[in-house]
């Protein structure tokens, strides 16, 4: 074999060793809503948390008329979970990325969420699901196949508060509170028998008439008592 050969036969095998991996299934998607006969947002939804080393996610579509893998969602960390199932939206509908693609879907496809490490971009599992697309149908009409079909409608907000517990779709929720009428500032209660600044007139008029009478009935008690020794 030539040195030439020898050179390229190496780098082939460099290239070989440097592809990533295939990324391993670690679960499924719930597609919702699991039929659209319209152009409607979709919800994604993994049947679990993503490996612990996760720091990132992406999703994609790969099927008939694809060249390569048709992104769903781009790279981000938004609602992760490495401990239970998470939600992401698709931004565009099946319709506008068929349009932007000039692609038409028509057949079964493979979606699938890749956890990642948002840093290298190194695979730690991805979570799949198919879904239907009828040639002929309206634009973005599908169904999703076997588990992966969802509900109608999403049934719990993308991102609950933490005050807010999630409330599903129809339900009535619970009018905002509204600040009632404030209570006037309570005045303090009039004093009992408070004292008056001054003492009143009418005490002092009983008090001098009260002497007055006294004055006079002790008068008249001393000249009763000494009319006989002026008689004698």
């Amino acid at each position: 074999m030539r040195p030439r050969d020898v050179l390229g036969a190496v780098a082939a095998l460099a290239l070989l060793g440097a592809a990533p991996a295939a990324a391993e299934p670690i679960g499924g998607l719930v597609i919702t809503p699991g039929e659209s006969k319209g152009a409607v947002p979709v919800r994604l939804t993994t049947s679990a948390g993503c490996p612990a080393q996760t720091t990132g996610y992406y999703a994609t579509m790969t099927g008939p008329g694809l060249s390569e893998e048709l992104v769903l969602v781009s790279n981000g960390d938004v609602g992760l979970s490495t401990t239970e199932p998470f939600e992401l939206p698709v931004a565009l509908t099946f319709a506008d990325l068929a349009k932007d693609n000039n692609v038409v879907f028509a057949g079964r496809y493979t979606v699938a969420v890749h956890c990642i490490d948002a840093f290298t971009m190194d695979s730690h599992g991805e979570f799949t699901g198919q879904l239907d697309f009828k040639a002929g149908a309206a634009p973005g009409s599908y169904v999703a196949a076997g588990k992966a079909k969802g509900p109608q409608q999403p049934t719990r907000p993308l991102v609950p508060t933490q005050d807010q517990p999630p409330v599903q779709d129809g339900a009535p929720s619970a009018p905002a509170a509204q600040p009632g009428p404030q209570a006037a500032p309570e005045q303090a209660p009039a004093a009992q028998n408070a004292p008056d600044e001054g003492t009143n007139p009418l005490v002092y008029v009983a008090i001098v008439v009260a002497a007055v009478i006294a004055v006079a009935v002790g008068t008249t008690a001393r000249r009763r008592a000494t009319a006989p020794a002026d008689a004698e």
